[in-house]
C-alpha cells in the first residue's frame, strides 16, 4: 500500500439531492471493491445552489438500490470556497456547474472538470419519473468507473 496522502474527490450538482449524492455513493461503492484503494481516496459531494440538510430524493435512493448500492444517510451541503480548495479533483455534472465552481476559487481551474469527459451535461432528474433517475444512475456509474480507472490506474 502506498504512503501517498489521500486524494479528495468532490462531486458537484445543483441541489445535492440527486446527481452528486448518487455519484458520491457510486464512487464509494466502486472504491470498496478495490481494497488497495482503501484510505487513499475520500469522496464528497455538494451543490452549488444547495441549502443544508435536505435528504437525498427517494427516487435517487431507489436508483442506487437498483445498482446494488445501499443509499447512505445523506443531507445536502452547499459548496464553499474551502471545499473547492481542499479538493484534489472536482467533477461537475454540467458545464454551468463547472463555471460556478471555477468562479469560487482560482485553484479550481486546474482540478475541476465535467464528469463526462466529452463535456456533455448530465441532466437533472429532479421531479422526473423513476426510469429517468435509473438511467441517470447508470450513466453516473459508467462515467465514474471510467474516471476512477483513469485516476487510479
Amino acid at each position: 500500500m502506498s504512503d501517498s496522502p489521500a486524494r479528495n474527490i468532490l462531486f458537484i450538482c445543483s441541489g445535492n439531492t440527486c446527481r452528486s449524492p448518487m455519484a458520491e455513493a457510486i464512487a464509494r461503492a466502486a472504491l470498496e471493491r478495490t481494497p488497495e484503494q482503501a484510505g487513499r481516496v475520500n469522496i464528497f459531494s455538494a451543490g452549488l445552489g444547495a441549502g443544508s440538510g435536505a435528504p437525498m430524493t427517494g427516487e435517487a435512493a431507489e436508483s442506487l438500490r437498483k445498482l446494488g448500492i445501499e443509499p447512505p444517510h445523506h443531507r445536502s451541503v452547499g459548496l464553499t470556497r474551502e471545499m473547492v480548495e481542499q479538493a484534489d479533483l472536482i467533477f461537475c455534472m454540467t458545464g454551468a456547474h463547472l463555471v460556478g465552481v471555477r468562479s469560487l476559487s482560482p485553484q479550481a481551474e486546474t482540478k475541476a472538470f465535467t464528469l463526462n469527459p466529452d463535456g456533455r451535461d448530465i441532466a437533472d432528474p429532479y421531479g422526473a419519473p423513476q426510469h429517468v433517475y435509473d438511467q441517470t444512475a447508470e450513466d453516473l456509474q459508467r462515467l465514474i468507473n471510467a474516471r476512477l480507472k483513469e485516476i487510479l490506474g
